[in-house]
C-alpha cells in the first residue's frame, strides 16, 4: 500500500515512564502490512511534520517512505561525493540540473532495431503506406542496427537523406518519416528531446511547383465508354467512376469493398485514408452521376469494388493504346483525383465544400492555388453530366 497522501493527525495519550502524557500521533500508512506512525510532542509539531510529509510524497510516491538499504547507500554516497567537491546543491536539484542538460529525460536503452519492430507494431502491416514507411525508416536504422537508438544523431539522418533521395519531395517526404519515428521515440522515453531538436533542424527542400494534371470532360468521357465495352466492365468501371465523380484516390479505391458504397445514405465511406490504420474514415458525398455509375455495376457487398492494382495497370496501358492517351504514373498519377479536384471547385466555386470532400480540410489554401481557376465551368458541367449508356 502506498504512503497516504494526506497522513492524519491524532492526539494519543501514553504512559512514559510512569508519566501520563499526551503525544500526537502521525498515521502516514502501511508498509509491507506494518502500519507506520510518527510522533510529535505538540500538535503544531505534528501538523508541520504532516505536511511536510504530504508535499514529499507527491514529489516522490512510494520512495517518500521506501528506500533499500542499497539505495540508502547510494545516495549518501552521492552527498558525500559533492560535500568533498564543496558543492553546496542538494543532490535533488544536481539531479534536476543534470536531466535539464540533457532536453529533461533520460532515455531508456533500446537498440535502433528494436525501437523500429515496435514503432511499426501501430500501424496494420498489410496496408501499403506502412510498407513503404518500413521500408524507408529500415534503410536509415541500418547505419546503426545493433547500436541504442541514442546513437542515431543529426548528421546519420542528414546523410541518409543527401545520399539516397535526390528529388526534393522525396527528400521531404522521407525526412517527415524519420521526425515521426523519433517524435514517437521521445514520447517513449528511448530518445533523448534534445537529440530529436537537433535532427528537427534539418531543413526541407524546395520544392518547385508543379501544375496538377486535368482531363478534360471529352477525355473522362472517352475513358468511362471505353470502361463500359470491355468485359471486365464490372471491376473496371467502378474504379475510374470513383476517381473522376468522387477524387478517392487509386490506393484507397483498393481498398474498398462494395459494402463502404451506401446508397442508403447516398455517402462513400473511406476506411482508412491513406492507408493509416487508426484514423477516422473519411465521408465522400455520392453525386447523382457517381451514384447512377455504381449502381449500375453494383456487385454483392464482400466483393472488391475494383480489380487489384497489377491487373487494372495493365487494363489502364491498353485503353490508353487504344484511345491515344497519355496517363504517366510519374508526372500524373492521381490525375483522376485532380480532375475530380478541378471540377468541383469550378462548380460550387467553395473550396472549403472541396476540401471537405477530398479530406484536406487543414490545407484549403493549397487547394485553391492549384484548383481555381484551373477547370472551366462548362467542362465541369460536361463532365459531371456523363451518365452510363441504358441496357
Amino acid at each position: 500500500m502506498p504512503p497516504l497522501t494526506k497522513p492524519t493527525v491524532t492526539p494519543v495519550v501514553r504512559t512514559i515512564n510512569g508519566v501520563k502524557r499526551t503525544d500526537y500521533c502521525v498515521y502516514l500508512g502501511t508498509e509491507r502490512g506494518r502500519g507506520r506512525r510518527v510522533y510529535r510532542a505538540n500538535h503544531d509539531d505534528a501538523v508541520h511534520f504532516a505536511a511536510d510529509y504530504a508535499k514529499r510524497v507527491k514529489a516522490c510516491g512510494v520512495l517518500a517512505n521506501r528506500l533499500d538499504v542499497e539505495q540508502t547507500l547510494d545516495a549518501a554516497n552521492a552527498l558525500k561525493t559533492l560535500s568533498d567537491a564543496g558543492c553546496t546543491l542538494t543532490l535533488a536539484d544536481v539531479c534536476r540540473q543534470w536531466l535539464e542538460a540533457r532536453g529533461g529525460a533520460v532515455a531508456r536503452v533500446l537498440t535502433c532495431n528494436a525501437a523500429l519492430d515496435r514503432y511499426m507494431m501501430r500501424f496494420d502491416a498489410s496496408l501499403i503506406y506502412p510498407q513503404q514507411l518500413e521500408r524507408s525508416l529500415a534503410t536509415l536504422i541500418d547505419r546503426c542496427g545493433a547500436s541504442p537508438l541514442t546513437a542515431l544523431r543529426k548528421d546519420d539522418v542528414a546523410i541518409w537523406l543527401t545520399a539516397r533521395f535526390v528529388s526534393p519531395k522525396t527528400y521531404n517526404l522521407n525526412r517527415g518519416y524519420a521526425l515521426s519515428f523519433l517524435r514517437w521515440a521521445v514520447k517513449q522515453n528511448i530518445y533523448p528531446r534534445a537529440q530529436f531538436d537537433e535532427c528537427s533542424t534539418i531543413e526541407k527542400h524546395k520544392v518547385p511547383y508543379q501544375r496538377p494534371c486535368f482531363f478534360n470532360a471529352t477525355t473522362v468521357e472517352n475513358i468511362m465508354r471505353w470502361a463500359e465495352r470491355q468485359e471486365d466492365a464490372d471491376l473496371l468501371v467502378p474504379k475510374f467512376a470513383l476517381g473522376f465523380f468522387a477524387g478517392v484516390r487509386t490506393a484507397e479505391i483498393h481498398r474498398m469493398k462494395w459494402r463502404d458504397i451506401r446508397f442508403n445514405d447516398n455517402d462513400i465511406r473511406v476506411e482508412s485514408p491513406k492507408g493509416r490504420c487508426g484514423t477516422p474514415p473519411r465521408i465522400v458525398t455520392m453525386s447523382l452521376t457517381l451514384r447512377a455509375w455504381m449502381l449500375k455495376y453494383q456487385l454483392e457487398d464482400a466483393y472488391p469494388v475494383c480489380m487489384d492494382n497489377a491487373a487494372f495497370g495493365r487494363r489502364k496501358q491498353k485503353m490508353c493504346a487504344e484511345l491515344g492517351i497519355v496517363w504517366d504514373d510519374a508526372q500524373n498519377r492521381n490525375v483522376m483525383r485532380h480532375t475530380f479536384a478541378g471540377a468541383h471547385v469550378a462548380l460550387y466555386r467553395d473550396v472549403f465544400k472541396t476540401a471537405n470532400e477530398l479530406g484536406h480540410t487543414h490545407d484549403v489554401q493549397m487547394l485553391k492555388a492549384h484548383y481555381w481557376s484551373a477547370v472551366e465551368r462548362e467542362d465541369a458541367e460536361r463532365m459531371m453530366a456523363i451518365m452510363p449508356k441504358e441496357g
